[in-house]
């Protein structure tokens, strides 16, 4: 009897439950249909319309939510997710990348699960794949909305949404993004101080967009002959690795085939000379020549150095995007420079060919001041309490590790400090590559989420960080979450931040920091 009883009671509970849970979805699902066709005001008096919003069940990657789509005029396409269920009170904001085009929330899944309202734009336009550039010829205001409007003006709008459906504002708003999303990351923080509280750069930052493009130009027409014919071979490039690797790896104490710090060690090219090599696998002068110029980067014929070259140890990136008869970086470029780079458009008959390497970079200067992240400016940012967090892989083909530690040692002259610079802004530097996380070898993901979470909201900023390499690279919609799964690790590593190092002592377990002499700058 008293067996029954309790089995009734679970039933009448759990019946309950289910009812009142029903209550809650239905209630969910009237705040969310009524947000459909509403209009907003952001600033300015520039108004955001909301064209779909529906209620989406629990899946396999996501918790039940409201799904908003709208936009801001005049064409910045923006879409939020709101979970219907356990919302922790932040909103996070994901940027996009390439040139953008598209809204990717599929990279929110990690966040919504987390209880995250989520939002994303296609950065004012939309486009074919994220490489397209047609959207922007002659079109000054779809520059802005790319260049930094963008990403303020939904900001804006998702926190009047979210307001809205919950009754009340974020607690906490934060930014996160890669590649063009790491500007997005930089600008936000120059530019619109008050829109976020925490910002998240993880890899590929792209501070200079013009000279980036100098550098992509360069390395595709580096490898080139008169003939047009490939100068570096696969082989070539996996000799050349191999010796870098060889008189670099170590360094750190560790002989992992991943250099710590490429910009502590020293190599010649011309060590593979076949002049001097003792064995059949050597490189030719016109070879050597090649590799010097990939790693010294686009110097103009006066002797201006434009921008820095690749890092030692980046060479297995080299082929795929910058060699070949249509390597990645070169069909990127040129789709730049054809729409977006000049003030008035090239057209499509313009080729990489056709770019001025001693073209002084201010030709681009009416582009450049849209869309630049270069700036050391974060005073207000800084004022009001901002955290802004930065983590760049040395292995970037685009976006050259060096290119951050200079940007990073400017940003602390001009505060007085690396302390000084440390209390807003933290950088750290990932051996190998960190490009959105794929890399060579695989790259590290890191609880980014939690980290900031705890600088905002406790007060405490990370020091030494974990950074995660999957034994399988999952592809969207999939992603690594955190708590991670430790069945899926294929290791873990500590990271200082910049500019502090930490060097292996030769034993021990290569995951803990207590295995490493930690020397500050």
């Amino acid at each position: 009897m008293t067996v029954n009883r309790k089995c009734i009671l679970r039933s009448v509970v759990s019946a309950a439950l289910t009812a009142i849970a029903n209550v809650a979805m239905a209630a969910d699902l009237d705040v969310c249909k009524s947000i459909s066709g509403q209009t907003i005001i952001v600033e300015n008096s520039t108004p955001a319309a909301v064209a779909t919003a529906r209620v989406n069940s629990e899946s396999q990657t996501s918790p039940a939510h409201c799904s908003i789509s709208g936009f801001v005029a005049p064409q910045v396409g923006f879409e939020l997710r709101l979970p219907t269920n356990n919302w922790n009170g932040r909103y996070l904001q994901q940027g996009c990348r390439g040139m953008c085009g598209f809204i990717p929330s599929d990279a929110t899944n990690d966040a919504l699960a987390r209880g995250y309202a989520v939002g994303t734009t296609d950065m004012g336009h939309k486009a074919v794949t994220s490489q397209s550039g047609i959207w922007a010829v002659n079109n000054t205001q779809s520059k802005i909305d790319f260049g930094h409007r963008a990403t303020h003006v939904t900001a804006l709008a998702a926190k009047e949404l979210i307001a809205r459906f919950y009754g009340t504002k974020p607690k906490s708003n934060y930014f996160r993004g890669c590649g063009t999303g790491g500007r997005q990351a930089v600008v936000e923080a120059q530019r619109y101080p008050n829109d976020f509280d925490g910002i998240i750069a993880n890899g590929g930052i792209v501070f200079d967009f013009t000279k980036l493009n100098y550098l992509m130009a360069w390395s595709v027409r580096a490898n080139v002959d008169a003939d047009g014919n490939q100068i570096l071979s696969n082989v070539d490039v996996e000799l050349l690795h191999g010796a870098v690797i060889k008189k670099c790896d170590a360094q750190d104490g560790l002989s992992d085939g991943i250099i710590a710090n490429p910009n502590k060690c020293s190599f010649d090219p011309e060590s593979l000379s076949c002049g001097t090599s003792k064995t059949e696998a050597c490189l030719t002068p016109a070879k050597v020549a090649v590799a010097r110029k990939m790693y010294a980067g686009p110097t103009q014929d006066n002797g201006t150095h434009i921008y820095p070259g690749m890092s030692l140890g980046s060479e297995l990136r080299w082929p795929n995007a910058f060699f070949g008869a249509n390597p990645n970086y070169a069909k990127f470029s040129v789709e730049i420079m054809r729409y977006f780079l000049y003030p008035t458009s090239k057209g499509p008959t313009f080729q990489l060919t056709d770019f001025d390497l001693n073209a002084p970079p201010s030709t681009f200067n009416e582009t450049e001041n849209l869309v630049s992240a270069d700036s050391t400016n974060f005073s207000a940012f800084r004022a009001r309490g901002g955290k802004l967090l930065a983590m760049h892989g040395w292995n970037e083909s685009a976006m050259p590790g060096s290119y951050p530690i200079q940007f990073y040692n400017k940003l602390a002259k001009e505060v007085g400090s690396v302390e000084a610079a440390r209390e807003f802004f933290r950088m750290y530097m990932i051996p190998g590559d960190m490009h959105c996380t794929s890399g060579i070898p695989e790259g590290r993901h890191f609880d980014s989420l939690s980290m900031m979470e705890r600088w905002v909201e406790d007060g405490v900023p990370m020091d030494i960080i974990t950074g995660y390499e999957v034994v399988e690279e999952p592809k969207l919609p999939n992603q690594v979450r955190f708590p991670i799964d430790p069945g899926t690790v294929k290791s873990e590593r500590p990271f200082a931040p910049y500019p502090d190092t930490l060097t292996y002592k030769g034993q021990g377990d290569a995951a803990k920091v207590k295995s490493y002499i930690r020397r500050s700058h």
